[in-house]
């Protein structure tokens, strides 16, 4: 009874002028029917969105199952927002892998774009061109980005406005975009370090004036996704308020999906079964319809998930759940790829007492409430100090291996070479202060992180056997390819070769290993403790992607074509990182951006 009243109603508003808005609930939708329902108001989803609505005669609902980041200041403050968004707050689906680990992802508007480190790294012209030639389609090539690029990107000056004459090339960048991106906006202490070392060894440690214009390898500064001192994520940039204000688009927050639906029990999908996120809500699943296409968006983990419970997937596990067969797609939920991070941490200044006034890094307000106070009041009346930092690192290299040490050759000989190609790194390296969960103790703390940023362990997302509409069972298999354990091991031993130049032999002059490294150090970087150090401290990059991978027209394995369109199936198509058949060698927001940039396009051309 309480449905159809809920139905009769959205029915009789759908006869009226309905104006788009912000929704908070389910049951304040004024109607049931769109012409493009996009399930994940994350990164890609967000973008969809807002570019399918500049078209005024097509009706967008876009579902999000977290909240608003409206007037949040906890998601504003960029060096705060990394800090109090993670794994256990509000703002995280808190999601738990096989192994125990948290796995952070975005819950509320914007998806992980509004809780991210928010480096703006756009990968090798190599990473897309390895898009192109896996899928068959030339418009994922470098070249044929570059137009969603300019849409995506709008470059503005850092907070603190300083000269940036020599920190990026201006070329390859466009301020004709919603995303606002920028350079640091504060000094760190250790950027001097960072660029003395540079300077002195650009043999072994080469400058890149910007890691954003194709070839990515050297040495740089960091560009962040950061706009007036403030964070710019997918739901500020795309979802601002000139945006929220079009008459035809639908914003529905606090509301999850469960299964995409044929109504007329063929292949074609044209419905989206949700539900209110809250069980306090006093409402039921309601069905939306899609005149156009479907469009899910709900990302690495939501989508596959999705995907499963609606009877597309492997029809061998949907079987054994009971869950009606729509498409055989064996490939869902499988290739979950990541990078891998390992975090090496020194306490500073060791044989002196820690004085916040004194300390040089982050723990001089971090563990000093008066001066994070200051800081706070200083961000929010004039958008400049400290907090505008990304909360990590103004500094960043990216490096391939060092091909004539015979270890190396061997592992590459063993393993193979998974980079995209020749100007393409293996691994990361990030310079910051302690920037993940507490500092073991008091103290000033100085880290290091190696990531790899090409793997080639492969993990899959899954149906909770228990509860196939509870949170998926994500099996990440970090480690699990050999590989794997020799890149890292080869990642952080260059950590030790930069550490090693003079700049940085005086910093860490009067410091003590943390978190286990003092026994790398102690056995004089012994493979077999380095090994055991990394697999016991080494974790997920947070960057996964494939679970719903492209492949070529016609091919046997995969989820979408290149198009994004789902395989045997019409009206639902797919946009956010699930999409990916290789992560990028780097962090891969800016991917998921023009993933959402080129289906958009796609979609309005009927294609």
């Amino acid at each position: 009874m309480k449905q159809s009243l809920v139905l009769y109603l959205a029915f009789a508003c759908s006869l009226t002028h309905v104006e788009g808005a912000l929704y908070t609930n389910l049951n304040a939708l004024p109607k049931t029917s769109f012409n493009y329902v996009v399930v994940g108001g994350g990164t890609a989803g967000c973008v969809v969105a807002s570019r399918l609505s500049e078209e005024s005669n097509a009706t967008v609902l876009l579902v999000e199952a977290g909240g608003t980041y409206q007037n949040v200041e906890q998601l504003e403050v960029p060096f705060n927002s990394l800090r109090s968004a993670g794994p256990g707050s509000q703002w995280d689906w808190n999601y738990t892998t096989t192994t125990g680990a948290s796995y952070a992802r975005g819950f509320v508007l914007g998806g992980s774009s509004s809780v991210n480190g928010m480096f703006y790294t756009r990968g090798s012209e190599d990473d897309w061109g390895r898009y192109a030639a896996v899928t068959g389609d030339n418009g994922w090539t470098w070249n044929n980005i570059q137009p969603y690029v300019k849409k995506n990107e709008d470059w503005v000056a850092p907070a603190d406005g300083h000269n940036t004459t020599g920190q990026y090339d201006p070329a390859v960048h466009s301020s004709k975009g919603r995303l606002g991106v920028s350079l640091p906006g504060f000094p760190e202490h250790t950027d001097t370090l960072f660029f003395q070392t540079v300077n002195s060894d650009p043999s072994e440690f080469p400058f890149v004036l910007d890691y954003n214009a194709g070839i990515p390898l050297g040495y740089g500064t960091i560009q962040s996704t950061i706009k007036n001192g403030s964070r710019s994520s997918a739901a500020t940039a795309y979802l601002s308020e000139d945006v929220l204000k079009r008459h035809n688009l639908f914003v529905l927050i606090n509301t999850q999906a469960s299964r995409v639906i044929s109504s007329t029990g063929g292949s074609h999908i044209d419905s989206v079964e949700i539900f209110p996120q809250s069980s306090v809500e006093n409402a039921t699943n309601m069905r939306i319809t899609a005149s156009s296409e479907v469009i899910l968006s709900a990302g690495v983990f939501g989508t596959p998930h999705i995907l499963q419970n609606s009877g597309i997937g492997d029809a061998a596990m949907l079987s054994a759940f009971n869950i009606s067969i729509v498409q055989d797609l064996p490939s869902v939920g499988q290739n979950f790829t990541d990078h891998l991070n390992l975090i090496s941490a020194w306490a500073l200044n060791v044989s002196q007492p820690f004085s916040s006034a004194t300390s040089t890094t982050f723990e001089s307000f971090t563990l000093n409430s008066t001066a994070m106070s200051i800081f706070l009041d200083q961000w929010r009346s004039s958008k400049t100090g400290p907090l505008t930092m990304n909360g990590l690192s103004n500094d960043i290299g990216f490096r391939r291996f060092n091909e004539s040490d015979p270890e190396v050759q061997k592992g590459l000989a063993a393993y193979g070479d998974p980079a995209s190609g020749n100007q393409s790194p293996h691994f990361m390296h990030v310079p910051n202060g302690f920037a993940f969960g507490t500092a073991p103790t008091n103290n000033s703390y100085f880290s290091f992180v190696a990531t790899v940023v090409q793997t080639q362990s492969r993990g899959s997302v899954t149906l909770n056997s228990t509860n196939p509409l509870g949170a998926p069972v994500i099996d990440t298999a970090l480690l699990t390819n050999p590989y794997d354990l020799f890149a890292m091991r080869q990642a952080f031993k260059a950590v030790f070769d930069l550490l090693a130049t003079s700049p940085w032999v005086e910093y860490l002059v009067d410091s003590a290993p943390a978190l286990g490294l003092q026994a790398v150090i102690d056995s004089n970087f012994s493979t077999t403790v380095i090994d055991d150090y990394i697999t016991s401290s080494a974790g997920s990059g947070a960057h996964a992607v494939g679970t719903a991978a492209m492949s070529p027209v016609g091919a046997t394995w995969g989820v979408v074509d290149p198009d994004l369109k789902v395989k045997g199936l019409t009206g639902l198509r797919i946009a956010d990182a699930s999409v990916l058949p290789y992560v990028t060698s780097n962090n891969v927001q800016f991917a998921v951006y023009i993933v959402g940039e080129r289906a958009s396009e796609l979609i309005k051309a009927g294609i």
